[in-house]
């Protein structure tokens, strides 16, 4: 849930001085498609939107290292659920 990945990123990245924000997207994602079916859906991820799928995107590797830590950390609450 987005209650979920929410304390557990603001736990994990905050203390890593890492700003955590819930905000709007503004492109679409196949999220769309998932929430039209009622199928509840967060969109989450490493890198800045800005440069997203432009010729020279980029991501630092150690945003994917805490998207990944996070993930895991989200999965496991909602498995031990």
């Amino acid at each position: 849930t987005v209650a979920a990945a929410r304390a557990i990123a603001c736990a994990g990245l905050t203390a890593a001085d890492v700003p955590v924000a819930i905000e709007g997207l503004s492109c679409w994602t196949d999220a769309a498609l998932l929430t039209a079916a009622g199928i509840p859906a967060v969109c989450f991820g490493p890198g800045d939107i800005g440069v997203a799928h432009a010729p020279e995107e980029s991501v630092p590797v150690r945003e994917v290292e805490q998207a990944a830590d996070v993930l895991t950390s989200v999965v496991r609450e909602w498995c031990a659920a």
